[in-house]
């Protein structure tokens, strides 16, 4: 390869990866953004966040399923 090839693709990747930057730093700031006040409001106020949290024997028991009416219908 010659070295205009190398100038060209260079330009290309890094114009790439401006465009990318540009085009998508607003939303990933305002995840970041997001993200910090949910930990911010989970470190000022566990209480609130533990009793939301579904509790172990409230959840839905799914490692033992009952398909005996599947078995009889066979």
């Amino acid at each position: 390869m010659s070295g205009r090839k190398f100038l060209t693709l260079g330009l290309v990747v890094s114009l790439g990866i401006f465009n990318g930057y540009y085009a998508f730093a607003p939303s990933i700031q305002e995840e970041v953004e997001r993200s910090q006040k949910q930990l911010n409001m989970v470190q000022t106020n566990p209480v609130q966040s533990q009793e939301s949290a579904v509790q172990p024997s409230e959840a839905p028991r799914t490692d033992k399923v009952d398909d005996t009416k599947s078995k009889k219908e066979r």
